[in-house]
């Protein structure tokens, strides 16, 4: 694991995910964790997340995240310094440190973030794919303006990230296969009928098992079947 302070603004580390423990500490920090190698599910509270290279992670305060996967799983942390609450919102592509931390303050509670995304504009994730390589050789080789590149390279990965959650607010997150769409409908029928129903009543009427049910939720969508519930009754809610 390598580890680089730049002023207890930011923090980079390089590490593998079985490393993550040893974060505890910037436990209370907003994190941004870049997957740079290695595929799997993570856990983040009480939700599930399918990642793949180039999937990006927001942590805020007091969450951790668990990767499970059968390969290595090598990853990108960029710690931010003790968040600093700011009743501006900036619209300003990011500059300066206090910038920073106000577009990052908008990201973690303002945006309709999408755990364990890509970049979905082409342009937007080759420069991603370029620029954290980037910051870990700085890690691996530090030497004269190393910092001042580092930081640099973060203001525009933050910029870059703040243009693409923007996009993708509101829209949907994804397609689905067939499969996991067919009871992805099912349960919203039954929502929107306002059925009183079980987890195993919707297996029941799919004819499938509880644990198949919720292999394919999770596979499918990267979600919990409990939160995608909770996620459209609200959603059902709003509309009425």
């Amino acid at each position: 694991m390598l580890e680089f302070d730049i002023q207890d603004k930011l923090i980079l580390v390089s590490c593998d995910s079985h490393e993550m423990g040893y974060l505890s500490r910037y436990l209370n920090r907003f994190r941004l964790v870049f997957i740079v190698e290695g595929n799997g599910t993570a856990i983040l509270g009480e939700e599930s997340y399918r990642y793949e290279k180039d999937s990006f992670f927001l942590i805020p305060p007091r969450h951790d995240l668990d990767c499970i996967s059968p390969t290595k799983t090598r990853m990108l942390v960029i710690i931010f310094g003790l968040f600093r609450s700011s009743n501006n919102k900036s619209d300003e592509p990011v500059t300066s440190f206090l910038n920073l931390y106000q577009h990052i303050q908008q990201i973690f509670l303002a945006k309709n973030i999408i755990q364990g995304m890509r970049i979905s504009d082409d342009t937007d994730r080759d420069s991603v794919a370029r620029l954290v390589p980037l910051l870990r050789n700085e890690l691996l080789h530090p030497q004269g303006y190393s910092k001042e590149i580092a930081i640099n390279v973060v203001f525009i990965l933050v910029n870059i990230l703040t243009r693409n959650i923007d996009n993708a607010s509101g829209g949907p997150v994804s397609e689905y296969d067939p499969e996991t769409n067919r009871a992805l409908n099912y349960i919203k029928d039954l929502i929107q009928q306002n059925s009183r129903f079980t987890l195993r009543d919707i297996a029941k009427g799919l004819n499938m098992s509880d644990y198949n049910l919720n292999k394919l939720i999770i596979k499918g969508t990267g979600r919990t079947l409990k939160s995608l519930i909770a996620r459209y009754q609200v959603e059902l809610f709003a509309e009425s």
